[in-house]
């Protein structure tokens, strides 16, 4: 899927699904594969966020300096 400007991804689906790690994974390579090395914001609730982290795919280094 390659991105456009200015489209923003919407996603649904019942608790507990995937959907954070979906979304998190795809900030994730468009952040880390972008020539361009542009910003990606991450909108979630923290709090959520902290207590049960997204899933990262095998090889993805939580410490990445594309957390940064």
């Amino acid at each position: 899927m390659q991105q456009q400007p200015n489209d923003a991804p919407f996603t649904s689906g019942p608790p507990s699904c995937g959907k954070t790690s979906l979304l998190f994974q795809f900030a994730f390579n468009s952040a880390y594969t972008s020539s361009a090395h542009r910003h990606v914001v991450f909108i979630c609730n923290r709090r959520k966020l902290e207590s049960k982290p997204p899933y990262l795919t095998q090889g993805i280094d939580a410490s990445s300096d594309v957390f940064n």
